[in-house]
């Protein structure tokens, strides 16, 4: 049974993004920059496996202009194979140096310096409706 990840980027900076595309842009500038921080704080480069992995997931977006949201639904063959990619994230320790050089839109990482909240609802979050 299929596995859908729901992450929600909020954009809550001065720019104004037209499209889903224009915020992506922005938003991934500096992919590269983050690869070379994990090599750099674990001595050994991102694995491109993992990197595939979550790649080549089927994914649906919307853009919310007015709110400047980003919902992105990936769907995973099984929860099995999403905790592959979500164990891997969890396991890097951000507050390692290394990571305090990346940037994204020429923002720090550290809060409140980057200017997106992003959160992630997995199948199985329970939401409290009381």
């Amino acid at each position: 049974m299929s596995y859908v990840v729901n992450e929600r980027y909020t954009y809550t900076g001065d720019s104004i993004f037209d499209s889903a595309g224009e915020f992506k842009a922005w938003y991934h500038a500096v992919d590269s920059d983050f690869l070379s921080a994990v090599q750099t704080a674990t001595g050994s480069p991102f694995d491109a496996s993992i990197k595939t992995l979550k790649e080549s997931q089927t994914k649906t977006e919307t853009w919310n202009v007015d709110d400047q949201i980003l919902d992105r639904y990936t769907t995973w063959p099984d929860k099995a194979t999403y905790s592959t990619w979500d164990n891997y994230l969890k396991s890097f320790d951000y507050t390692h140096s290394a990571f305090n050089s990346v940037t994204i839109g020429g923002m720090g990482l550290d809060d409140p310096a980057l200017d997106v909240n992003k959160q992630t609802r997995l199948p199985d979050d329970v939401i409290d409706s009381a």
